[in-house]
């Protein structure tokens, strides 16, 4: 199982079969929906930033974070 977070009290529990690769989250649409985050986060993985790729394993927690915004 992998823990996914968005906020103080928005929490998922998947199976880490389903969820490969932070990407996977980021992209899907049920986890979209069912933590409320959009398009613009960063994730952290057990408190460490990783990119898209990062190959996620059963225990991992996947925190999303929005980035700042910045003007240009």
């Amino acid at each position: 199982m992998i823990v996914v977070k968005f906020g103080n009290s928005n929490e998922v529990r998947k199976p880490a079969a389903q969820f490969p690769t932070v990407n996977t989250v980021l992209n899907s649409a049920t986890m979209k929906t069912a933590l409320g985050f959009g398009s613009n986060v960063e994730a952290h993985v057990n408190g460490a930033a990783v990119n898209g790729s990062y190959a996620l394993r059963s225990g991992d927690v996947v925190t999303l974070i929005t980035r700042a915004n910045s003007k240009g």
